[in-house]
C-alpha cells in the first residue's frame, strides 16, 4: 500500500476538517514542591474552569492551546512550571512540558466534549535550576527529538495497530482473538496514547492536504509543525 493510500486510510472519512469552539471542563491542581530542608509538606491548590477551546473533528483539543488557556485563567503564575495532564478515563498523568516554551505540540484525545481534562502544575519553591542542569535538560530534549520516528514508520505502525484492533490476533492455539487498543499498542511496541496522537495529527494534516508522499522519510515533527501553522491560520 502506498504512502498516500496509507494516510488516506488513517485519515477521517469527512472531506473537510471540522473545528468547533467547545466548552471544555478543566480541573487544575497546583502542587507546590518544597526543598528537603523545609519542614512544610507539599500542598495543593485546586481550581476548575470551563474553557472555550477548539475541538477538531472530535479528535481532541490542541495541548498547547489548552495549557495557554489554563495559564490565562489560573490564579497563580505557572511560568517555568512543569505541566502534566490526563483525561478522566486515564489513571496516570502525561508530561506536557515546561510552560510556556516547552509544551509539546500534540492533541489531548477526548471521547466526548463533556469529558473532564485534568491538568497538574508543579510549582517549585526551590532555587532556579543551575545552568548545567538546564544544559542537561536541553541535551536530553535534543536526543529525544533525534529519536523521533519517521512519517512512513508512523503510518505503518498505525495501519498495523488498527488492523490488530479490527481483526484481532492469532493466539498460540491458532485461534483468532480480539485485541483491545492497549493490547494492540503493546504488540506494535508504541504507547496507546502516542498512537492516538499520531492518528489525530494525521487526520488533521490530511484534511489540510499535507503531502505525505513527499515527506514520508522525514521525522514526524514535520507533520506536527505543519498542523500548528495551519491551525494558527484558521484561528486568525
Amino acid at each position: 500500500m502506498g504512502i498516500k493510500m496509507l494516510s488516506n486510510s488513517i485519515a477521517t472519512e469527512e472531506a473537510s476538517l471540522e473545528c468547533t469552539v467547545t466548552p471544555i471542563n478543566v480541573v487544575l491542581t497546583n502542587s507546590r514542591i518544597y526543598s528537603p530542608e523545609e519542614s512544610s509538606t507539599p500542598s495543593e491548590h485546586i481550581e476548575s474552569f470551563i474553557l472555550s477551546l477548539p475541538l477538531y473533528n472530535g479528535c481532541g483539543v490542541p495541548l498547547r492551546e489548552l495549557v495557554e488557556s489554563v495559564a490565562a485563567n489560573a490564579q497563580n503564575n505557572i511560568n517555568d512550571c512543569q505541566i502534566l495532564y490526563k483525561t478522566a478515563k486515564e489513571s496516570l498523568y502525561t508530561l506536557a512540558g515546561v510552560f510556556p516554551h516547552q509544551i509539546m505540540n500534540q492533541f489531548v484525545s477526548l471521547e466526548s466534549p463533556d469529558e473532564v481534562v485534568y491538568v497538574k502544575c508543579r510549582i517549585s519553591c526551590t532555587a532556579v535550576p543551575t545552568m548545567p542542569e538546564k544544559d542537561e535538560r536541553e541535551e536530553k530534549l535534543k536526543i529525544r527529538r533525534g529519536n523521533e520516528r519517521r512519517i512512513c514508520d508512523v503510518l505503518d505502525a498505525l495501519v498495523t495497530w488498527k488492523r490488530l484492533v479490527t481483526l484481532g490476533k492469532v493466539n498460540s492455539k491458532g485461534v483468532r482473538v480480539k485485541c483491545t487498543k492497549r493490547e494492540a499498542a503493546e504488540l506494535v511496541e508504541i504507547p496507546k496514547k502516542t498512537l492516538a496522537d499520531y492518528s489525530a495529527q494525521i487526520k488533521i494534516a490530511s484534511a489540510f492536504n499535507f503531502d505525505f508522499q513527499m515527506h514520508n522519510k522525514e521525522k514526524f515533527g514535520v507533520v506536527r509543525e505543519f498542523n500548528r501553522r495551519m491551525s494558527s491560520r484558521c484561528n486568525k
